[in-house]
């Protein structure tokens, strides 16, 4: 969930709350890049490239000048430093170097700030931002002019301000280069005039005053099947016509695709204040807005909906990380956007490679979604800064949604299985996994290009199939703002209980001030629930539940098998060349998943299943000769785990094992076949022990070949080239282990966040 005081969350989930929104309507041009700034005489303090890096909060930091009833003895002020570098980090935008006069007015001539820039085909509004400190003063006068290349293209005096935030509009000019500020009067005497802001285009911020209604559709996947992206449609009042499609000076012909507005959420606390939470940015789309009589409609995405049907271009030099790609996709949305991305540590240096060819045709969603299909992270957009946020998939405890704040109980419906999924490697290879359910009539092939190997498929199933299998629920409630798609809510039921599962989807939508009636979609598989408490047990002996607890969750997983061991090496024979046999991985243990209702303090008897033993290795032949090569001993199957009355034998297995929500750690997963033709091998590595995991097979060894040596046709003797070499062992299974969990017995209603 977004981070938020206690007190919003005792706002969200009051009888009677208040909630509004604002949006920060930007109109600038995305492709507008400053490329010099110029000024009449600064202030040593001055610092001009403020005025133009998009960063809009302004210091609250005080330097005292010699301006006129500047200071004041209140401990608040800071002298000026004899380096200006060391206000080098406090935001104070451009300052003039001359003081107005007696009256206000600044002498012939008078100061000026003037930005170049390219890549801007129109200008149609600027704004201006002067500094929000009253004892800094605006200009009350002021003339701004613009250019195209050397000609004056549009000139303006404003007189009579007295506004800090000045926005210039009903103007058209094509192709613009420069603009210059110039001040002429200030409403302060002897005053520096200053700028902290320009926005090329419209920049200001609507309030719930202005805005009719706003609709926030957000939805993810975890498993990159798929690249669904978060939708807002903002219908603001279209105040004095200024988006007008007939008019030949309004806003509306400024409206560019890849624009942002972003959305914040505000909830009245109880001290009469208000607390925000941001509610994410979303980009003007082509074709994405509808004129009414008195409003306007915008239709909007996120950075993700940019992105999913653009095409991508390759760099001349492919990355070979999962940030470099990150950053190569979004480099395609243009210089101005190109920094917008965000990739946690944990994933950033992951190896991820693929082939010129492979990506050339693909769009930069199917680019990214395959990126972070293979490496098991989840694209977002990062709600506070609109950037796209790739990260591992969280488990962050979310809503605790109650009986009071849900017009009605929760639906449920049982979640699409799958039969198999096969993925296509190098080399016109396959692999396949078997999926949740072998009776589905489902069946996906994945043709990903950073998927290479077997190995690389196995890393990848396991994500892929917590989108199948279990429950989904559809829940309606009030709404909160602070929610987020990948938490892990917990729900009330109309049974007196309460279930846990992830968000994936919701709707946000404020008409006339008033979110209610919103639904939200959670989905729960075997490898995706949160619950208080954990435990887990292994070996044997006797568990008792808590008091109060009366239901619990177990997985409980049987002893792996064995492995077989490799087979050794014998003569090499021209005629049957084949490699000694590998050996076999050895299969995980069955899960058996169930929830359980039980009796308040109830013991139960607990026996974990032992893993099998490995096979051993086959011995090299050590004559000459038409030996072949020796056999290996197969593994043993692992026993049952028993659980009270319930045991793992009633379960199935999972090829790639089943992964813990909490841990990522696998359970019950197949171990490695062992490799071929080794001519030294070595103990096999085990599986993580009590995890029901298999054993990993016994390298095979390596055949040998031998040359006779014949004086005079007579044969004298034979010697080895390559000597035969043994296979190694398999290694032992996995014994089994019971993972329980459960909720604190407590389910207070109606006073945590709805």
């Amino acid at each position: 969930m977004i981070d938020r005081s206690s007190a919003y969350d005792q706002a969200i989930t009051a009888r009677r709350r208040r909630i509004t929104v604002r949006a920060t309507f930007d109109l600038r041009d995305p492709d507008a890049v400053v490329s010099g700034a110029a000024s009449s005489a600064q202030s040593p303090y001055s610092q001009i490239g403020q005025v133009y890096d998009e960063i809009t909060d302004q210091t609250d930091f005080k330097l005292g000048t010699l301006e006129q009833d500047r200071i004041q003895l209140d401990g608040s002020w800071a002298l000026p430093p004899d380096d200006p570098d060391e206000v080098a980090a406090e935001q104070l935008g451009w300052w003039g170097g001359v003081l107005s006069g007696a009256d206000g007015t600044f002498a012939s001539p008078q100061p000026y700030i003037e930005l170049t820039f390219t890549g801007m085909s129109i200008l149609q509004a600027f704004t201006l931002w002067f500094s929000q400190n009253s004892y800094d003063g605006v200009p009350e006068s002021f003339r701004v002019d613009v250019y195209s290349a050397a000609t004056l293209a549009f000139s303006r005096i404003v007189e009579g301000n007295a506004d800090y935030h000045v926005l210039i509009e009903q103007f058209t000019v094509y192709d613009p280069t420069r603009i210059r500020i110039t001040m002429l009067k200030w409403s302060r005497s002897y005053t520096y005039p200053r700028l902290t802001d320009l926005f090329f285009g419209l920049f200001e911020q609507w309030s719930g005053r202005d805005i009719y209604s706003v609709d926030v559709l957000t939805e993810s996947t975890f498993t990159g099947l798929s690249l669904p992206y978060s939708t807002c449609d903002l219908e603001a009042y279209n105040k004095g016509h200024r988006f007008d499609p007939y008019a030949p000076n309004s806003l509306f012909l400024s409206i560019e695709e890849r624009q942002a507005i972003p959305i914040d959420w505000g909830i009245y606390l109880p001290d009469g204040s208000i607390e925000w939470v941001p509610g994410g940015w979303y980009y003007q789309q082509s074709g994405g807005w509808e004129i009414k009589d008195l409003t306007v409609r915008w239709s909007l995405v996120d950075i993700i909906g940019m992105l999913v049907d653009r095409n991508y271009s390759p760099p001349d030099t492919l990355p070979t990380t999962l940030g470099g790609w990150i950053a190569s996709i979004v480099a395609c949305l243009g210089v101005n956007l190109a920094g917008r991305y965000i990739v946690d540590d944990e994933v950033k240096d992951l190896a991820l490679t693929a082939a010129v060819e492979d990506v050339t045709d693909l769009t930069c969603g199917e680019v990214l979604r395959f990126a972070c299909m293979a490496t098991a992270a989840w694209p977002h957009q990062d709600f506070a800064t609109g950037f796209l946020r790739v990260s591992k998939r969280r488990y962050d405890t979310g809503a605790n949604i109650t009986g009071s704040n849900m017009p009605s109980w929760p639906k449920m419906q049982a979640n699409e299985e799958i039969a198999d999924i096969t993925f296509k490697l190098d080399d016109n290879q396959e692999v396949t996994f078997p999926g949740t359910n072998t009776a589905s009539d489902k069946s996906l092939t994945v043709d990903n290009p950073f998927v290479h190997t077997t190995d690389d498929a196995r890393r990848v199933v396991a994500n892929v199939m917590s989108q199948y299998g279990g429950r989904k629920f559809t829940v309606r409630s009030r709404g909160n703002p602070a929610s987020e798609t990948g938490d892990i809510d917990t729900v009330a039921t109309a049974f007196g209980t309460t279930i846990s599962a992830r968000r994936y989807k919701h709707q946000l939508k404020l008409v006339d001030g008033v979110m209610r009636n919103l639904p939200s979609y959670l989905i729960q598989t075997d490898t995706d629930k949160s619950y208080d408490h954990t435990v887990i047990l292994t070996g044997a002996g006797t568990w008792t539940a808590p008091d109060g607890v009366t239901e619990i969750y177990a997985k409980l997983v049987g002893g792996g098998d064995g492995a077989d061991g490799g087979e050794g090496g014998g003569r090499y024979s021209n005629v049957t060349p084949d490699n000694p046999v590998a050996g076999s991985a050895g299969l995980g243990g069955k899960v058996f998943v169930i929830t359980i209702s039980i009796n308040s303090g109830q013991l139960f008897a607990y026996s974990c299943g032992k893993g099998g033993k490995g096979g051993k290795g086959g011995v090299a032949v050590d004559i000459f000769g038409d030996d072949d090569m020796t056999a290996a001993t197969p593994g043993t199957s692992g026993t049952e785990t028993i659980f009270g009355a319930y045991s793992s034998a009633n379960g199935k297995r999972y090829s790639v094992g089943i992964s813990d929500v909490e841990t990522g750690a696998y359970y019950g997963a197949t171990g490695t076949d062992g490799r071929t033709a080794v001519s030294d091998a070595k103990t096999v590595k085990s599986p993580e022990p009590n995890t029901g995991n298999g054993g990993n097979g016994g390298d095979s060894g390596n055949n040998g070949q031998f040359r006779s040596l014949i004086s005079d046709g007579s044969f004298i003797n034979r010697i080895w080239i390559v000597k035969p070499s043994d296979g190694s062992d398999g290694s032992d299974g996995a014994d089994g282990v019971i993972i329980i969990q459960y909720n604190d017995p407590e389910v207070t209603y109606g006073n945590r966040m709805g």
